[in-house]
């Protein structure tokens, strides 16, 4: 999971894994969408209520926009999770290795859950 480090009421680092901090150091757990919505800039951390809410800079329009290249990424990788699991059951060579396949799968959830989270 990732987390948001906040030293003296500052966000002084966001990592997708849990650091070895100093108790000084207070960590903040949040989503795989949340993490990749701070990036993306759709969303914020608010230091007051220590969660990540929607950033006031960015409009509905891009966030609309942000949804809509979200779901055609699930939508156009369909296709690869499909042929995937029938080469698998029919004992075929697959297209995809399967540490490629398990990539698609993370990218695909973090797509879903960033939906989930803006919608």
């Amino acid at each position: 999971m990732p987390f948001v480090y906040i030293e003296n009421n500052e966000v002084v680092s966001v990592l997708n894994y849990q650091a070895d901090v100093p108790s000084s150091i207070e960590q903040v757990e949040i989503t795989n969408a949340e993490y990749e919505g701070l990036f993306n800039e759709t969303f914020t951390f608010d230091l007051s209520t220590k969660k990540v809410v929607q950033n006031p800079n960015v409009s509905n329009s891009e966030i609309s926009q942000r949804d809509a290249e979200l779901r055609d990424f699930l939508h156009r990788s369909d296709w690869k999770v499909l042929r995937h699991i029938r080469e698998k059951n029919l004992g075929l060579e697959t297209s995809l290795t399967e540490q490629q396949y398990l990539d698609l799968e993370r990218q695909r959830h973090a797509a879903a859950q960033e939906i989930d989270t803006v919608l």
